[in-house]
């Protein structure tokens, strides 16, 4: 008797065991954070040309496992709510690989040499991109904000950033002049508008030497919705 109830706790325990491990230890179900997306670029103008010859915007893979990983059925999403917006097909990624996914929106594949094209192209102006596995679960999923020529989004020392800050100054420095230097909420006695009401306000600054013309900028108060106003078309001086 006890025997037999001994042999029914170590099966018990065995169950328990592989119910848990077994999620870890399948290719299909990775949970740990080793298959992600390392890179994207959203404006890719003269680093690297796609097999049809063009500079189209790609999204980087990497396996940090030991193991080789099949990724049909896994999708790739620039939605964190449609996130099975396109699939895998039948590719495998090695250990410590990285594969290129072009964002072209073309929607086709060359499984032989592992070259993919989405059903989707990616944003400039910042979006959330995911990576699901074959069960749906969200295995890697970030927000991007506004992306420049040609400077890559990479995840280094466990968060995204630009490839390198430096290179962003200095493009603020020498083309991006605009800037918001001041604000206030609940204004009720400082400006008033043309109409001598007293609404919230933004101060955009132009620090360059040159007039700006003011066509084409949104301004927004959610990151969300980086069109939320149009500022009309009209010149700020130096």
């Amino acid at each position: 008797m006890k025997k037999g109830i001994i042999a029914i706790i170590i099966m018990f325990l065995i169950i328990t065991l592989l119910i848990t491990i077994l999620p870890n230890i399948n290719p299909n179900y990775i949970k740990n954070g080793k298959l992600y997306i390392s890179k994207i670029l959203a404006m890719n103008e003269t680093t690297l040309k796609d097999n049809n010859g063009e500079y189209s915007d790609y999204i980087e893979l990497y396996n940090g496992y030991s193991f080789s990983i099949n990724l049909e059925g896994y999708h790739l999403s620039d939605s964190e709510y449609d996130t099975d917006k396109w699939t895998f097909p039948n590719i495998t990624i090695e250990p410590k690989e990285k594969l290129i996914i072009y964002a072209t929106g073309n929607n086709n594949c060359d499984i032989a040499k592992k070259i993919c094209h989405t059903n989707f192209k990616l944003s400039s102006k910042g979006e959330v991109i995911t990576l699901s596995d074959s069960h749906g679960n969200i295995i890697n999923k970030f927000s991007y904000p506004m992306q420049y020529k040609d400077i890559a989004y990479v995840y280094k020392n466990k968060k995204y950033n630009y490839l390198n800050n430096n290179e962003i100054k200095k493009i603020n420095n020498k083309k991006y002049k605009l800037e918001i230097t001041e604000y206030m909420t609940h204004n009720k006695r400082s400006f008033y508008d043309s109409y001598g009401n007293y609404f919230d306000w933004v101060e955009i600054h132009n620090s360059s030497n040159e007039d700006y013309l003011l066509e084409g900028i949104y301004i927004t108060d959610n990151q969300s919705n980086l069109e939320k106003y149009l500022i009309p078309k009209v010149t700020i001086k130096a």
